[in-house]
């Protein structure tokens, strides 16, 4: 199994100056830049949720997730916890079970921090858009603010979340310990997928730190709920059955 640093190094490379700024940074871009592709594109579309539409926003969204997480892999030092706070807890879960170097509250203590700087990265985001973006209040689903659409109930969308979070962060959590080398190509087709289905059923982006922010710029706080209730439910049941089917690796290196 892959260790990020060797073994008496973390708490050396561990520079919370560094975390706070990538995952503030990372979270505005991420709000900015996205809510921008989707303002823009519901713009210029005649047809609103056409299938080029969806496809260019899906393809938009998968490549600039990784293009921001290799920068903030790089500012953090590693230490991202990939501008999403299910995905954030998810990780905090999984060192919780593993490390028994840290006690859980401070493990639970940087996951807090990550978390405060993903939602206030995402408010100046959401700021940014309405700055940027001429009539990106013009329509709901222009600024990017999730919500079910296609005749998708409360409950049907939160379902929908609920598992594409699953399959989300559980490609992560293997891709993170085991594929190092393949983990660009693995998380841009993966999140292609998420968004490629996401975007036309519910909007959501099985990241509740996003879909705040964008429930901000767009006063969408009447299903915001369903996405964020959604991507944790999700992120804890991949992480359940990751620590359930590797246990026995993690108690080999304990």
């Amino acid at each position: 199994m892959r260790r990020d640093v060797a073994p008496g190094q973390e708490e050396k490379e561990y520079d919370l100056p560094s975390v706070i700024f990538s995952e503030f940074l990372g979270s505005a871009l991420f709000v900015f830049i996205g809510g921008c592709a989707t303002s823009i594109t519901g713009q210029l579309s005649s047809e609103g949720l056409s299938c080029l539409r969806v496809v260019a926003v899906a393809l938009f969204d998968a490549f600039t997730f990784y293009a921001l997480i290799y920068m903030i892999m790089k500012l953090s030092r590693g230490k991202s916890s990939y501008l999403n706070a299910a995905l954030t807890t998810s990780l905090c879960a999984i060192d919780v079970f593993i490390d028994e170097k840290r006690t859980w509250r401070t493990h639970v203590k940087r996951t807090a921090i990550h978390v405060f700087a993903q939602l206030l990265g995402s408010m100046i985001g959401a700021v940014g858009i309405l700055l940027a973006v001429p009539g990106a209040l013009h329509g709901v689903e222009r600024t990017g603010v999730a919500y079910p659409r296609l005749d998708e109930t409360s409950i049907s969308a939160l379902g929908f979340e609920t598992v594409l979070t699953f399959f989300f962060v559980l490609v992560v959590l293997a891709v993170r310990i085991y594929e190092e080398r393949k983990s660009s190509i693995i998380l841009v087709f993966t999140y292609f997928v998420v968004r490629l289905l996401s975007f036309p059923l519910t909007g959501g982006y099985c990241n509740p730190s996003r879909a705040f922010g964008h429930a901000l710029v767009g006063n969408g706080w009447e299903h915001l709920w369903i996405f964020v209730a959604g991507p944790f439910l999700g992120a804890l049941l991949a992480t359940g059955v990751f620590i359930l089917l590797h246990n026995h690796e993690f108690e080999a290196e304990k």
